[in-house]
């Protein structure tokens, strides 16, 4: 009975994810740099950039390097990588827990376990390293609003769970764009899969997630998860 409502708690943050596009709100965006007429990201003057390692995702830690530049493909890379691992805490699984819980209307949250991150604010610093601001506070007010986050005791905990992708998914490929208006295009390509034991690639579903710094931080301005198919 737990599990089921955990599964759907997920689902409907996924959802509330998704609706958001079309609210013009936060969290998940779906536009191609080349439309032109989609959500634009707008940052405030004052709000913090990305925070990371040089080689990691192209922008530093304000130690005298030019956070301006633009990233090499290997940094983009990175910043993919740790961008999709942070928006699945949202959308297909969960941060790591500790073992330490607190049962609450009969759910047992388990301690987020993760390095600077005790608290909804902290998380949400950590997510505008990565994020622009419209889609970092996206994702920590749905979490807040479904409730598979929650803080007790100004200590955030979350409820377990680990989403897979189905058997229809295959292998991924991804290709970098440089636009020439400036921003960054890292498309993904996933394999959709078929057949009596899905082992034949039927089609492909493509994913444009965009790259850009608004405001002299490299950060992504548009993102989905590539499984989600609303």
């Amino acid at each position: 009975m737990k599990r089921t409502t955990i599964i759907v708690l997920a689902l409907i943050l996924v959802l509330a994810l998704a609706g958001c596009k079309d609210k013009g709100g936060v969290g998940d965006i779906n536009v191609t740099p080349d439309e032109g007429n989609g959500q634009s990201a707008s940052e405030p003057a004052d709000e913090p950039g990305p925070v990371t390692e040089e080689d990691d995702a192209g922008v530093t830690d304000g130690n005298g390097a030019d956070s301006g530049a633009e990233p090499s493909d290997a940094q983009i890379e990175a910043a993919y990588q740790k961008a999709d691992e942070a928006y699945r805490w949202f959308t297909m699984g969960v941060m790591p827990l500790a073992e330490d819980s607190v049962e609450y209307d009969g759910l047992t949250y388990q301690r987020v376990d993760f390095p600077g991150i005790t608290s909804f604010a902290e998380l949400q610093d950590y997510l505008l390293t990565l994020f622009a601001p419209n889609i970092a506070a996206g994702l920590v007010s749905s979490a807040e609003m479904i409730g598979n986050y929650r803080e007790f005791d100004g200590v955030l905990y979350a409820l377990a769970f680990d989403g897979v992708p189905g058997l229809e998914y295959g292998d991924t490929s991804s290709e970098i764009i440089r636009n020439d208006d400036g921003l960054i295009t890292y498309r993904v390509t996933l394999e959709i899969l078929g057949g009596e034991n899905y082992d034949t690639v039927e089609n492909y579903k493509v994913t444009d997630m965009t790259y850009h710094n608004p405001n002299g931080k490299w950060v992504f301005i548009w993102f989905e998860d590539i499984y989600y198919n609303g």
